[in-house]
């Protein structure tokens, strides 16, 4: 999970979000009005401008969970969920793209922890100060909020841990692969694999990888040849 730049909503869609809020609020049951009105909207410019956004702020990554980085997002996500607050169904602030895995079989209605946490917001929060990705693809969590994140979006689970760790592995010998098109002039190829590296999932993965290289204990973790590319080629820290 990494930090995310949310974007502004043109007036007209902002203005139809505040007209929606006010029927849900002003409704005699705002949960069931919520229920009625949010599937009612789906097929809307104004929610097709939501998914625009979302996409648009996600990069070259636009399609995949805000969450685990790693599946498709299929949902709008309720960041505050619905059923526990309905009045914020259509904040724009309140709004995710989540895959069916983080937003339907981990997430589902949680949100405070027992303590009163609640998870990291990648729009609002920095993941970084609450959450350290490790090589072996494992998260390890640096507060309470992030032990609660890990635990409502399944951040743990294997499957994205081993895609996280396959994704170090692949960046690996990407990189590696670059410097040695970068040394025999082979621009058109070296820019492929920039592209590739742009493109690539768990795009929290990629820039603990860059970050990591940077630090004097980068040797036992990175393959020598790797490393030695990324020192030739400083370049690569601008992907």
């Amino acid at each position: 999970m990494r930090r995310i730049q949310r974007l502004p909503l043109s007036p007209r869609a902002s203005s139809y979000l505040e007209q929606w809020t006010a029927e849900v609020v002003a409704a005699p049951d705002p949960r069931a009005e919520s229920d009625r009105l949010w599937p009612q909207k789906g097929q809307t410019l104004t929610v097709q401008e939501i998914r625009e956004r979302l996409a648009a702020m996600n990069g070259k990554v636009a399609g995949r969970c805000m969450y685990c980085e790693c599946n498709e997002a299929g949902h709008i996500d309720h960041f505050d969920p619905r059923s526990r607050n309905p009045a914020a169904t259509f904040v724009w602030s309140n709004h995710l793209l989540a895959c069916d895995v983080c937003n339907s079989n981990h997430k589902r209605e949680r949100f405070h922890s027992p303590s009163g946490e609640t998870p990291v917001d990648p729009t609002a929060d920095d993941p970084g100060a609450h959450l350290e990705f490790l090589p072996s693809g494992a998260v390890r969590a640096r507060t309470a909020k992030g032990a609660w994140s890990v635990e409502v979006f399944g951040l743990d689970r294997e499957l994205i841990a081993r895609q996280r760790r396959d994704t170090w592995t692949a960046l690996e010998a990407i990189v590696t692969r670059y410097g040695r098109f970068r040394r025999g002039g082979d621009e058109a190829r070296a820019a492929r694999v920039r592209d590739m590296v742009q493109r690539c999932p768990c795009p929290t993965v990629v820039a603990r990888f860059f970050e990591l290289s940077r630090t004097p204990h980068a040797a036992p973790l990175f393959d020598p040849e790797c490393l030695a590319v990324l020192r030739e080629a400083p370049e690569v820290y601008d992907w």
